[in-house]
């Protein structure tokens, strides 16, 4: 059974030990030893990188190793019976070597149905390793995808000689069904000797493609110290796939294809571009309206209309974008929440800082008398759910919606200072940049404004009051 109960990392030092005393108990003429001793030592690269990955990764990657180690269990499984027939000495009966071609020729379907599965499987850990934030992955997927193509086409013809060679091996063995027991044993004796030939064959031809695909890639340099991630999954699929296809000669087949698929995933991510190199001493931590961590430098912070031209840029093609060039965000000290402005900018940003933002939602003065700001229920703008307490004034705190886990804050003595600093810093902006209502329930952090005055009509407002 594969040694990881799948709750913990903690497991894998034990692994690390089964699979040395397998490396020793092998025989190094085999190979099979050095190719454990290399499981080993990717193992250990698991071990160290959950020490250093966030809490909400390793979860995720031990439910994608469980779910290929689970296939490659049944494989192993549907072998074992065979293991137990070609284990049998002595008289070997007509009837038994019945048993063992029905076995050998009857399941090729379920190992079509788990290479459907195993792949299915893959799909679940390649998300784990997606990389949209560069504009270039769709051309370099689209190339990756070509270069498989002309793998599995390779892999296909080679499938095909083996099943070429199994179907000559059931005409044998039909053909003299009726003969006696010694000539049975012999000819079972050629048509093992040359199922081992075929099965050499197709690893020597898996060889020459694994050369041709890092011959390939041979002349690219890479941009960036390697991806970490896409080599631990490879060695846990690898690891489970030892024990699940040892001593068979059809799974290899796909097992095969889904290393090629891996290492050609691994050698995409070194290829992609590297992200600026900006020492951390120069750098600020803002945690934008969207909740991501953006590390910028300093050089992008000197003032806060470079700061907001930066916004711009980085809020190209993303949600809440037009509340960013609208100016309807507000930008605060992560320990405090305390707003920055124009004239407090300098002494506060600086290197080592961690900023926040908050999005302004403005909302229309209420006409009912059972409806003012002071006296209403406070409702959330992403999930409209009551917050179970009264709007305050002027109180610039952020309450925790248990709804959504959305953090909103209610504010009514802000909304007309607000307004003013907006139309004299930027008197040509104006708020009609159509329904961003959709953009609401993606925002981190919401600064509810209810306005004292009406609006003009250029002017955007959130109806969020029933």
């Amino acid at each position: 059974m594969f040694p990881i109960s799948f709750n913990a990392f903690g497991d894998i030092a034990t692994m690390i030990t089964i699979v040395y005393a397998i490396a020793q108990a092998l025989d190094d003429s085999r190979g099979s030893a050095d190719e454990y001793r290399t499981f080993g030592e990717l193992l250990e690269e698991i071990r160290d990188l959950h020490a250093s990955s966030p809490e909400d990764i390793s979860p995720r990657v031990l439910e994608g190793i469980k779910g290929c180690c689970e296939v490659l269990e049944k494989a192993r499984q549907m072998l074992s019976r065979y293991s137990a027939l070609e284990g049998t000495r002595g008289h070997c009966s007509l009837r038994h070597a019945v048993v063992k071609l029905r076995w050998r020729l009857l399941k090729r379907d379920e190992a079509e149905v788990l290479h459907v599965k195993l792949f299915s499987r893959m799909e679940l850990l390649l998300g784990l390793v997606d990389r949209t934030e560069f504009a270039d992955l769709k051309s370099g997927l689209q190339d990756i995808s070509v270069q498989t193509s002309v793998v599995e086409a390779a892999i296909i013809a080679l499938k095909n000689n083996i099943h070429l060679g199994i179907n000559m091996s059931r005409s044998i063995i039909m053909r003299n069904a009726s003969v006696l027991s010694g000539n049975m044993r012999a000819e079972s004796a050629a048509i093992r000797a040359e199922l081992n030939s075929l099965n050499i064959a197709l690893n020597n031809g898996l060889a020459r493609i694994a050369q041709n695909m890092r011959n390939r890639h041979q002349t690219v340099e890479p941009a960036e110290p390697p991806d970490r991630q896409t080599p631990v999954l490879a060695a846990a699929v690898a690891f489970s796939g030892g024990f699940a296809l040892h001593a068979s000669f059809r799974l290899p087949l796909f097992y095969a294809i889904l290393l090629l698929f891996l290492h050609n995933i691994y050698m995409m991510n070194r290829r992609l571009p590297p992200s600026i190199e900006i020492p951390i001493t120069n750098c600020i931590l803002l945690i934008d309206i969207l909740g991501a961590r953006i590390s910028l430098p300093m050089e992008l912070c000197g003032s806060s209309k470079d700061f907001h031209e930066t916004l711009l840029r980085l809020f190209q093609g993303r949600k809440g974008r037009s509340l960013v060039e609208m100016h309807e965000y507000e930008l605060m000290k992560a320990v405090d929440h305390l707003p920055i402005g124009p004239k407090d900018w300098l002494r506060i940003v600086q290197p080592g800082c961690e900023l926040e933002m908050a999005a302004i939602i403005r909302s229309p003065p209420q006409k009912r008398d059972n409806c003012l700001p002071s006296a209403l229920l406070a409702t959330c703008p992403r999930c409209k759910a009551s917050m179970g307490r009264k709007v305050s004034r002027g109180r610039r705190d952020f309450a925790l919606c248990l709804s959504c886990q959305g953090r909103i804050s209610f504010d009514e003595a802000f909304a007309q200072a607000s307004m003013n600093s907006l139309q004299r810093a930027h008197p040509n902006t104006t708020t009609d940049h159509g329904d961003d209502q959709n953009d609401i329930p993606f925002l981190r952090m919401i600064r509810v404004v209810y306005l004292k005055e009406p609006v003009r009509r250029t002017e955007k407002v959130y109806h969020i009051c029933p």
